[in-house]
């Protein structure tokens, strides 16, 4: 049940505001603002709340699984779980605001070493694909750079994460354009798709790597570390041979209909 409790929220050394809200029955909240340190006091419970970069780990970033307000208040505060799902709507939402900063690049971003996926393991642009499409903005900044520079990425002032992840995106936009070859006008024919196409379509990187290991599972490792270039190469050429394969045979399959006819 929620009940009317009002949020007293102080500015030090200036003035006292006083807003109410709706907070679950039993939970006393107040928003202490200090200069740029937030604290907000639950059940006479005081907890942190950051307001800028520096005040957020990268481990945090990374433990947010989804881009969702309870959540982002769970993995950023020290408010503890079991409080955060008792709290209202507006009160997640109004903490929810304070910790928005998370989607602004920091002024002072920068980068630890200019990545080029290209010359990197195909299996990292892979695995940095599927994190982009979770469009899971916190998460991605965090988990970019753990790809491309292992678990120690975690620990690096989040002013790092954020430039290097900016620059990893970068540099994925850049050679996937160069190869959008691979993905324009690959829209399945409803032959295809009679056939199953998107069964086989589900396998993913695992069917490229199967592919290109020809089965032997053996070489799959050897394949995963190869650089994204050389996978993405043999991918196009491929891709060009089979499309050149294709045209050939209709163009023999029309000659022969066109010389049954003729000898009729």
């Amino acid at each position: 049940m929620l009940i009317y409790c009002p949020i007293r929220i102080r500015i030090f050394k200036k003035y006292l505001v006083k807003v109410s809200t709706n907070i679950t029955e039993g939970l006393r909240c107040f928003f202490l603002y200090l200069y740029f340190m937030i604290r907000v006091e639950i059940s006479d419970r005081e907890y942190k709340i950051p307001s800028k970069h520096s005040e957020i780990t990268g481990r945090q970033l990374h433990s947010i699984k989804e881009d969702k307000p309870k959540d982002i208040i769970k993995a950023l505060t020290s408010i503890t779980h079991d409080i955060v799902d008792k709290l209202s709507h507006q009160a997640v939402m109004q903490l929810y605001g304070i910790l928005d900063f998370i989607y602004e690049v920091p002024d002072k971003a920068c980068i630890k070493q200019d990545i080029n996926v290209a010359s990197e393991a195909w299996l990292k642009l892979e695995l940095s694909k599927q994190v982009l499409a979770s469009k899971n903005e916190p998460y991605i900044v965090a988990e970019l750079s753990r790809i491309y520079f292992g678990e120690e990425a975690l620990d690096w002032d989040v002013s790092f994460l954020y430039g290097q992840t900016a620059q990893i995106i970068y540099s994925i936009g850049v050679f996937l354009e160069r190869y959008r070859e691979l993905y324009e006008d690959n829209e399945p024919d409803p032959d295809q798709l009679e056939a199953g196409i998107k069964g086989l379509e589900s396998f993913g990187v695992g069917a490229i790597r199967y592919s290109l290991a020809q089965g032997d599972v053996t070489k799959y490792e050897e394949i995963e570390q190869m650089s994204a270039e050389s996978i993405y190469f043999t991918l196009l050429y491929e891709k060009a041979k089979n499309e050149y394969t294709e045209r050939l045979k209709e163009i023999y399959e029309r000659k022969n209909g066109i010389n049954s006819r003729t000898n009729r």
